[in-house]
């Protein structure tokens, strides 16, 4: 996990969340689940896949819908079965650079869209994406994670 040491996304997800919004720190539901995604992300780039599981639901679903290029596992539920997910679908990236665009969130949903650029470990092949992630929360924790991510360039078909 130490190619995804991005220690600026969790501060990048605060000032998201908060830009342009002058109401933003009265939102103290929707703040707590960017608190949480905040948490997520530290523990993914720890390793710390024991906290990563603390912040997510027993019944999460998990999809991708992304370029074929990404050999990534693009389904997955249950606790077991996301993390296993989360932990292949970050191995087989390096040089990741993940910027944050926006983050809106109402109630239990957060959407947040970024761009980001990297490469294949396995065939060395760049590529640089845009996308929205959505998060549901149920009872602070995470039950469903979706993710679109289109290309920003023409990439090949397949790695």
């Amino acid at each position: 996990m130490s190619d995804f040491a991005l220690p600026y996304v969790p501060q990048s997800l605060s000032t998201a969340f908060e830009h342009d919004d002058p109401n933003c720190h009265g939102k103290h539901h929707e703040r707590a689940n960017l608190e949480s995604l905040q948490r997520q992300i530290a523990a993914i780039g720890a390793g710390d896949f024991a906290a990563l599981q603390a912040e997510l639901d027993p019944d999460i679903h998990f999809e991708i819908h992304c370029p074929d290029m990404f050999p990534w596992i693009k389904h997955a539920r249950g606790l077991q079965g996301v993390l296993s997910a989360i932990g292949h679908n970050f191995s087989v990236l390096k040089d990741q650079s993940t910027h944050i665009l926006t983050v809106v969130a109402q109630g239990d949903l957060l959407n947040v869209t970024l761009s980001e650029t990297g490469s294949l470990k396995a065939c060395g092949t760049a590529y640089e994406v845009i996308g929205l992630q959505q998060f549901h929360f149920r009872g602070g924790k995470v039950v469903r994670l979706t993710e679109f991510l289109t290309a920003k360039s023409p990439v090949p078909a397949t790695a």
